[in-house]
Order: structure tokens, then C-alpha cells, then sequence
């Protein structure tokens, strides 16, 4: 099954956070849009923003459902588009 989006929360039990797991997906598919969530940037972003992917959307919690779903439809019309991290 193909996979259309890779949506994550920065922090994830474990060993693996959601920057990490977006860099390793990234690697396998550079066209894939990623949008990282998190609540609490300051600690998620505890290891610095140059982790961050730069192809990566991030989105602050809270957010509404409308603010998800345009950043959604914008990636993938960039994505149809061929402008995909732009």
C-alpha cells in the first residue's frame, strides 16, 4: 500500500522521535510530504532545529482541524504539481 503523507508528533515513546523517523522516511522517499506536530516545541526541540528536515512542515499544537486539513491539501497539490518542498 502506498503511502500518501507521513504525519507525526516530534515526541514519540521510545528511542525514535518524529524527526528522526521523518529523515529516515525522507531518505527512502524525498517527494514524500512530512508534517510534524508538537505541543511542546521547546522540548521537542530540545536538540536543535537543524534536525528538523527541511523538506518538514511543523505544526504547533494546538491547531484546528481546518489549519491540518489546508496544510494537507496544500502538499498535496504541490505534490501533483511537482513542486513538492517548496
Amino acid at each position: 500500500m502506498p503511502i500518501d503523507l507521513l504525519f507525526s508528533d516530534v515526541l514519540l515513546p521510545g528511542s525514535l522521535n518524529g524527526k528522526a523517523l521523518a529523515r529516515t522516511i525522507l531518505a527512502r522517499d524525498p517527494t514524500l510530504p512530512v508534517v510534524l506536530a508538537s505541543g511542546n516545541w521547546d522540548l521537542a526541540n530540545s536538540g536543535g532545529t537543524s534536525d528538523v528536515p527541511e523538506e518538514a512542515i511543523v505544526l504547533q499544537k494546538p491547531y484546528t482541524a481546518t489549519q491540518l486539513s489546508a496544510i494537507i491539501q496544500k502538499l498535496f497539490d504541490e505534490q501533483k504539481s511537482g513542486r513538492v518542498g517548496s
